[in-house]
């Protein structure tokens, strides 16, 4: 019946997804140490499209993937394809001097329908749908339905991560949890000098009291609580957004220090977390998208990025630049950050 259906589709999705984890595991680091490759032309106000691909062909997983053509090998898509595009465009960009992003910006409407070509975009929606447009690529090209959204896909498993809201009863202890998936946390950068600061202010407890006093599911007392977010499991790649634009669409300019090695605390993690869980938990900058102007769909997009070398580049549409440490970490509009784990789990053993 059906509950036999699903637990064999559990265990198919279980067994595709620890396949997925040991080959993501081989790929985690640059196969080769290769120059750095070319830039992409401005096809009329795409820098925020070009920023974002190149900060993506630069996190070593994602490019070895690309290159490895794990996807468009086997995808039977005849129209436009997300993931093959950006495939091939991430291993036009390591072996030629300049790339024509023609296809995709042509596509722009099927990436989001409310992307407009000609027109400067915020380089964030842009990310959050071409990554959901890949996901869905890499179930449709197995020949998924695209109903169902909950699917292992190598794009989940780079970016996704959990997050957990945690409720402590003050009166009992227990402690209620909702958990959400994430593909990238969102910082605020008011009160906030730096990357970590914000990360703190992130994780940072609330206390429900007086007025707002929670009633504990356990002891049914209304009592006094600490609300908490936490972080349960966190992605080979952890994508950072720092909330450079409030909801008018205006910018706060300030900088905010970046750290090129980021170690996940005590505080920011569950008290509860399985053991797998304590893996990626130390990163290292592998991409930084930099805003320049006043609004997210006017100014300038550019991004920075570590090749493969171990060299810091700016990548601004054609022209491609060396850049040093210093500049990437107090880069004045720094929006979306890209880092990668310096501590993957390793890939389960096959006994059990």
């Amino acid at each position: 019946g059906e509950g036999s259906k699903k637990r064999k589709r559990e265990k198919k999705e279980k067994k595709e997804k620890e396949r997925m984890d040991a080959q993501l595991h081989k790929l985690s680091q640059w196969q080769s140490v290769r120059k750095v490759g070319g830039g992409l032309d401005n096809l009329g106000n795409t820098c925020f499209l070009n920023s974002t691909l190149q900060c993506l062909a630069y996190i070593p997983i994602f490019a070895n993937l690309a290159m490895s053509i794990t996807h468009s090998s086997s995808c039977s898509v005849s129209s436009f394809c997300a993931l093959c595009d950006v495939e091939k465009i991430v291993r036009k960009l390591h072996t030629s001097r300049r790339v024509t992003p023609l296809k995709l910006v042509r596509n722009l409407r099927k990436v989001s329908r409310s992307l407009r070509l000609g027109r400067q975009e915020d380089a964030h929606e842009f990310l959050q749908a071409l990554r959901q447009r890949m996901h869905e690529a890499a179930g449709k090209g197995v020949g998924r339905k695209k109903e169902n959204d909950d699917f292992p896909s190598h794009i989940r498993t780079i970016f996704s991560g959990k997050l957990s809201s945690l409720l402590t009863c003050a009166k009992c202890g227990h402690i209620s949890e909702t958990e959400d998936e994430f593909m990238e946390l969102s910082l605020e950068l008011r009160r906030a000098k730096s990357v970590e600061q914000a990360f703190s202010h992130f994780c940072k407890p609330e206390y429900l009291d007086d007025s707002n006093k929670y009633r504990c599911g356990k002891c049914k007392q209304l009592s006094k609580a600490e609300k908490r977010l936490a972080i349960k499991q966190c992605p080979p790649v952890l994508t950072i957004q720092l909330k450079r634009f409030n909801i008018f669409g205006s910018k706060i300019r300030k900088t905010v220090e970046i750290s090129e090695y980021l170690k996940l605390k005590i505080p920011h993690l569950h008290p509860l977390r399985e053991s797998r869980a304590r893996y990626n938990t130390s990163f290292r900058l592998t991409g930084v998208l930099v805003h320049e102007g006043q609004t997210c769909n006017s100014g300038h997009y550019f991004a920075y990025v570590r090749s493969a070398a171990n060299v810091w580049h700016r990548m601004d549409d054609e022209t491609v630049s060396t850049a040093s440490l210093n500049s990437v970490l107090r880069a004045a509009g720094a929006y979306i950050l890209f880092y990668v784990s310096q501590n993957l789990p390793p890939p389960r053993s096959d006994e059990g």
